[in-house]
């Protein structure tokens, strides 16, 4: 299960993960943890909850040597390579190009963006915090927003889901794309995901797509 309240209800749901493992006579050769965070020497703070943890601890508790935590953009990156069409649904017919960068972006309770490329069967991941990059509006207090406040579920949660809030975040969104295409220019594919997403597809699909087309024209 996944908590997002306390360290106490974290490792409360380790210990019964750990259980049904025992249990169900399961002896884990490996553990690992995604979370919303930077992480550094096996230690993150998660960003979105005061909650820490780090892989010594995690290693003593679990009893797994092999203990890792990553960000959770980067497990995003290393599960796109098990989807396949027709879960995969493209805006565009894209030309594919191997050997090249590909981008990740989330949309579900925040915004987040990962990298990542293929070579040799290898996969080398490249999380990162872009979803709390400046964006071009002030707040009446001087200060930038970030694409977050505009492209994600919370957004959606303060303002509703209707079509005005919907126009919003795709618009925004085409700007986020259009920046990561020009800033990465992955060839390999940019892939989106999360809640957000999957659960109105049909209309994020359809504005998007005329959304891309005219900022592409103005981008030369």
């Amino acid at each position: 299960q996944k908590s997002n309240t306390s360290s106490e209800s974290f490792y409360a749901n380790l210990y019964d993960l750990l259980e049904f493992c025992r249990v169900s006579k399961i002896k884990p050769d490996s553990f690992c943890v995604s979370a919303a965070g930077v992480v550094c020497d096996g230690k993150i703070s998660l960003s979105n909850n005061k909650l820490e943890l780090d892989e010594k601890t995690l290693r003593l508790v679990s009893g797994i040597k092999n203990t890792r935590i990553i960000n959770d953009m980067e497990a995003f990156c290393v599960g796109m390579n098990f989807i396949k069409a027709p879960k995969i649904v493209s805006l565009n017919n894209p030309k594919q190009c191997t050997d090249s960068l590909s981008v990740v972006i989330n949309v579900g309770t925040g915004l987040g963006k990962s990298i990542f490329f293929i070579n040799e069967d290898k996969l080398f991941v490249f999380p990162s915090e872009g979803g709390h990059a400046e964006y071009h509006s002030k707040r009446s207090g001087g200060t930038n927003f970030e694409y977050e406040d505009f492209v994600s579920g919370k957004m959606l949660l303060r303002h509703g889901v209707d079509s005005s809030s919907m126009n919003i975040l795709v618009k925004s969104l085409a700007c986020f794309i259009v920046n990561c295409m020009i800033d990465l220019m992955p060839f390999g594919g940019i892939y989106l995901t999360g809640g957000v997403i999957e659960n109105n597809k049909e209309f994020i699909a359809k504005k998007l797509k005329s959304e891309l087309k005219q900022r592409m024209i103005k981008t030369n």
